[in-house]
């Protein structure tokens, strides 16, 4: 399963200069879309969301069907909770450490 968002179609395909008539949704896509489900709390998906740094996440019912998608404004609009959605900007908006390179060490 994956998921093909307009940052994938810019960074994959514009950026490359492939042709949108010639591009198939697999060559662009983001494979092993992260997901929640239904049933679970926002809070939930607001962690998920930090977790991966995501600004949207898909909604699946427990049959694995898709359902929706939530977005960091849904949890901002959906629950007025403050500090839940301050800490999802946060979190999704903190960029990670740098990865070192192979063969390189830190120290």
């Amino acid at each position: 399963m994956g998921i093909v968002t307009d940052r994938d179609i810019t960074v994959r395909a514009t950026a490359n200069k492939l042709h949108p008539e010639l591009v198939r949704c697999q060559d662009v896509m983001t494979p092993n879309a992260v997901c929640c489900f239904e049933d679970q709390e926002v809070t939930d998906a607001g962690i998920i969301m930090r977790e991966h740094k995501l600004r949207r996440l898909p909604v699946l019912n427990r049959q694995r069907r898709l359902v929706g998608i939530i977005s960091v404004g849904d949890i901002a609009l959906g629950t007025g909770d403050t500090q839940l959605t301050g800490l999802t900007v946060q979190g999704i908006s903190t960029p990670d450490a740098p990865k070192p390179l192979p063969g390189h060490n830190r120290e």
